[in-house]
């Protein structure tokens, strides 16, 4: 496995991943491809969104262990605004970073203004959740949905107009189909 993750913030914010040897005394060491894991050593865009800047550290959690916190700016017209802080992790099994929102967070949340379940698209694509006016702006957005048997690409439109943020995950399932995905 890679040991480092190397992260560089010029024209947005970027991570790649590598095996990192700090050499002898007084040396600036070496940070190279991880055999087996060559694709992941080019850089990455960490957010894909107008996202920069960011700065992590380790931080204790509530219960002591230790984990990786970033927080970085997001352009939001007409000026820019700091981002929530990030959980960032690494899955080896997805071969990628992964973020996730701080569980303090969680007493930010209000009601939601909506909650569907088992909804099941089919031919339709599009569904109107009849929310007010600039409710999409200013909330979060939990999906859990059931991976395609074959590559597809899917997501979701949030608000509409100038506001709309759309969001696409493009699937390709494993050709050996011995991946496994954790929840």
């Amino acid at each position: 496995l890679p040991t480092h993750v190397h992260k560089t913030s010029c024209s947005g914010d970027w991570w790649q991943l590598g095996t990192y040897d700090a050499g002898a005394p007084k040396t600036t060491g070496n940070f190279t491809a991880t055999p087996g894991w060559e694709d992941l050593y080019e850089q990455q865009r960490i957010d894909q969104g107008a996202y920069y800047a960011s700065k992590d550290n380790e931080y204790p959690s509530k219960d002591g262990k230790p984990r990786r916190i970033n927080w970085g700016w997001a352009q939001i017209a007409p000026q820019s605004a700091q981002s929530l802080p990030r959980i960032i992790t690494f899955n080896p099994v997805a071969r990628c970073l992964e973020q996730a929102p701080l569980d303090e967070l969680m007493g930010l949340r209000g009601d939601a203004v909506y909650a569907g379940r088992d909804l099941k698209l089919g031919d339709i694509s599009h569904i109107d959740l009849n929310l007010a006016s600039g409710v999409a702006r200013q909330s979060e957005v939990v999906l859990d949905f059931a991976l395609p048997q074959e590559a597809v690409t899917f997501g979701i439109s949030i608000a509409s107009g100038a506001d709309t943020l759309d969001c696409y995950i493009a699937y390709e399932p494993p050709s050996d189909g011995a991946v496994t995905f954790y929840k």
